[in-house]
Formats: structure tokens, C-alpha cells, sequence
């Protein structure tokens, strides 16, 4: 849960562009994800980490390590993100090679506190010898949160009288419930390569 906390903006931000009429809040919007989800996976991949050396996740030490490494985390993400866009406008497939290679890179860069070149290298190096493997889980989990948003919001949305306040809990239910799959697997998977490149090496 150290990592859903993120999507309560994420949630807030949905709801406001349902209910405004410009564009200005979908432009906000996308950076502002953009911006925020990282922090929460990175936190939640430092909770996972913390919790496989036998000590009890702290919501204090996640963001703590995130916050520390900020700038970079941000940095690194952008850089990535933009990659993947224009990979996907140009040819599709690249943009796909890129969104997946880059799975460990942020934690490449918080956990193992590389620069974004040394952590984009490691990430490619952890995730090439599963590629076609990440590549599936990450579809499966990412349909996963996506129906599970759904699910819950289905499920939610009669019993809530209507209004803006009713549909921000009902958003920010769902998110919280489903958000915690896709960022664990960005954990776990990061943890299981970097001991297995280890114990290999």
C-alpha cells in the first residue's frame, strides 16, 4: 500500500478533466502522471526490498530513498518516456523494445543509485535475456489493474450517491485497490533479475 498513496492525485486529476469542459486539465494531467507514477513505483519497489531482507516496509524510508534520488528519478523517467514515444511514432516496435528494456531502470537508479546512463544499461542487461517474458507479464498485469479499476468502480458506483465528492472516493478506491499489482511487478521483478544476473555472475 506504501506505493497507492500516489494514486489519490492520479485519481483527483481523472475526475477533474470528466468535469471540465477545457483542455487545460488533460494537458495538466498527463505530466502530472507522468510525473507522479514514478514515485510511487519506485517506492513501492524499495517497500518490496525492504520487506525480502526480513525488516518491515516503512512508508518513511520509501519516499525517503525517492526523495533522495528526486531529480534523478525524474530526469531518468522523462528521458525513458520520451524514447518510448517517439520509438512508438516512428516505427512502433522500438518504442515497445524501449518501454520494456527500461522496466529496472529506476532501480537501476534509486536501489543500486547508478547515473541514468550506467542505469539504462543495466536495466537493458537485466531484462534482455527475459525480454519476450516481461514483455507478457507486463501486458497481463497492466490489463489486470486496468480491469480491476474497472471492477471496483462498477462495483462502487451505484451504492454512491452522486455528485463530485461521491466519485472522487469511488476513483480513489478503485485506483488504491488496483494500483498495488502493476507496481509490485515492477518490483519483484527488478529484485528476482538482479539476484539471478548476481548469483550467475
Amino acid at each position: 500500500m506504501v506505493a497507492a498513496v500516489v494514486e489519490i492525485p492520479i485519481a483527483a486529476l481523472s475526475v477533474l478533466k470528466e468535469h471540465t469542459a477545457s483542455g487545460w486539465a488533460f494537458f495538466l494531467g498527463v505530466p502530472a502522471v507522468a510525473l507522479i507514477t514514478p514515485i510511487g513505483k519506485v517506492a513501492a519497489l524499495v517497500a518490496l526490498k525492504q520487506a525480502s531482507e526480513g525488516a518491515k516496509p516503512s512508508f518513511r524510508l520509501a519516499y525517503g530513498a525517492v526523495l533522495n534520488r528526486f531529480a534523478i528519478v525524474l530526469v531518468a523517467s522523462a528521458l525513458w518516456l520520451l524514447g518510448v514515444f517517439a520509438g512508438v511514432a516512428a516505427l512502433v516496435i522500438p518504442g515497445i523494445v524501449l518501454l520494456i528494456g527500461g522496466q529496472c531502470l529506476l532501480g537501476a537508479v534509486v536501489v543500486e543509485r547508478q547515473g541514468i546512463r550506467a542505469a539504462v544499461e543495466r536495466s537493458w542487461k537485466l531484462v534482455r535475456p527475459v525480454w519476450f517474458a516481461v514483455f507478457f507479464l507486463f501486458i497481463v498485469v497492466e490489463l489486470a489493474g486496468v480491469f480491476g479499476d474497472a471492477l471496483v468502480t462498477a462495483a462502487l458506483s451505484p451504492l454512491a450517491p452522486s455528485g463530485v465528492v461521491s466519485e472522487l472516493t469511488v476513483a480513489i478506491i478503485a485506483r488504491v485497490l488496483s494500483a498495488p499489482l502493476p507496481y509490485s511487478f515492477l518490483a519483484a521483478l527488478f529484485l528476482e533479475r538482479t539476484h539471478t544476473v548476481s548469483s550467475d555472475s
